[in-house]
């Protein structure tokens, strides 16, 4: 029996697997999709921390490294084909969406009294959005 997976070649040695916006196969795109996330998180946290807005803030920073980790291990099982890794890495992204967004929700009048340029935020957290959904159409 072939399985159906996108990270796994068939018998006949051809790619499985959906095309990521016509360019390329599926587990080159979950390299790519994963290694921009993983500099974009990585340039946030040195934004965050030159701006000084982590301010010891342990659940945004365990979330910056819980992101990078994830980021890494999918990368490297799409290296080696492990599809239950990457399962594991759409459970965290929709996890961390969701945490985010109520975090969002519950600190929102915090949020906006502490920040100066709310455009920025809007912007910061729409790019947030669209990048981790990418990243789980990616993986998908």
């Amino acid at each position: 029996m072939v399985d159906s997976t996108p990270l796994i070649p068939d018998s006949r040695g051809k790619k499985q697997g959906h095309r990521v916006l016509c360019l390329c196969d599926s587990r080159k795109a979950v390299m790519i999709i994963n290694l921009l996330a993983l500099v974009l998180v990585i340039g946030g946290i040195i934004a965050a921390a030159l701006d000084d807005t982590l301010k010891s803030n342990v659940a945004t920073i365990v979330g910056y490294c819980v992101d990078i980790l994830f980021y890494l291990i999918v990368m490297f099982s799409a290296l080696q084909f492990h599809r239950f890794a990457v399962i594991v890495a759409i459970v965290w992204t929709v996890a961390s969406i969701v945490w985010t967004s109520v975090i969002l929700i519950m600190d929102r009048e915090k949020l906006a009294e502490e920040t100066s340029n709310q455009l920025d935020v809007i912007i910061y957290f729409a790019v947030y959005y669209v990048i981790h959904l990418f990243v789980i159409y990616v993986e998908w």
